[in-house]
């Protein structure tokens, strides 16, 4: 067991990403001509963890990568970023997780993801990581990853104090409730919201209304990203909710859109 002193550990999801440029989104059966393809690196857990070492923080990753080209050129994609890792271990047992996307000239995206290794980041693979997670600052988890590896994750950080967030995207209804209780803060879509709470959550208000009956599950603080329109903040303190406006801009391509923003809400927490 190694210890790496970082102020931000992110225990989730690495995928290599296959991207495919095309003037719009093919219909069901239907073929379309792209323009341009690109390979890059992505996951959930590393876009937030990289996204929070540009951002100035010190960082380690604890993930699982197949033993295969796309792994171990994922590693040295996380060195040249400044992320630590010492916790980043490789399984024959599976690929590198790997995600097919599409973008058209909106911006808009649909993507297939195919976990491969990052199903395979265990429990027992925190616990290799408690000496870094208890001495860091804030520990973050995302939903691409076993629910079992994120409960073991926010379990082990809180017993030391250390500042919880868990990204729950993607979401799945059947969410264990000890991870409300775990999270300090809690952060959806409003998609994701809707399919927590099975309520609709479109617009401010319902928002709104959504992040009190998160905040009623457990969590410190509730916040639900809205696109183009902002975000609401609520806390256990400040229960009506707080809208945080975002500015207007042309999207390229919103593929990590949602792990930016909810980086710079795990950023802020180290600060604050």
């Amino acid at each position: 067991m190694c210890s790496i002193s970082a102020q931000i550990v992110t225990v989730g999801s690495c995928m290599r990403d296959m991207t495919s440029f095309t003037g719009r989104l093919p219909k069901a059966g239907e073929t379309v001509q792209g323009r341009r393809f690109q390979m890059g690196f992505g996951g959930k857990g590393a876009n937030q963890c990289v996204a929070a070492a540009k951002l100035g923080a010190s960082t380690a990753l604890v993930a699982k990568l197949g033993d295969d080209s796309h792994g171990r050129s994922y590693v040295d994609e996380l060195r040249a970023h400044g992320v630590s890792v010492g916790h980043v271990s490789f399984t024959g047992d599976s690929h590198t997780g790997i995600a097919s996307i599409l973008v058209d000239d909106d911006g808009r995206n649909c993507i297939v993801v195919m976990s491969g290794a990052n199903a395979l980041l265990s429990p027992g693979d925190v616990s290799k990581a408690g000496e870094t997670i208890a001495r860091c600052s804030v520990l973050v988890c995302q939903g691409e990853i076993p629910a079992e590896t994120n409960l073991a994750a926010l379990s082990l950080a809180k017993r030391h104090g250390v500042r919880t967030v868990f990204n729950c995207a993607p979401v799945t209804p059947d969410l264990p409730p000890e991870l409300f209780s775990l999270s300090d803060v809690f952060c959806v879509n409003e998609t994701e919201a809707e399919t927590i709470l099975g309520v609709g959550v479109s617009d401010v208000d319902e928002a709104t209304i959504g992040a009190k009956l998160l905040l009623e599950r457990g969590c410190g603080v509730a916040i639900v990203t809205l696109g183009d329109k902002g975000a609401v903040f609520a806390s256990k303190e400040s229960p009506d909710g707080v809208l945080v406006p975002c500015p207007v801009v042309r999207a390229v391509d919103t593929t990590v859109r949602g792990d930016s923003e909810k980086c710079r809400c795990f950023f802020g927490s180290v600060l604050f």
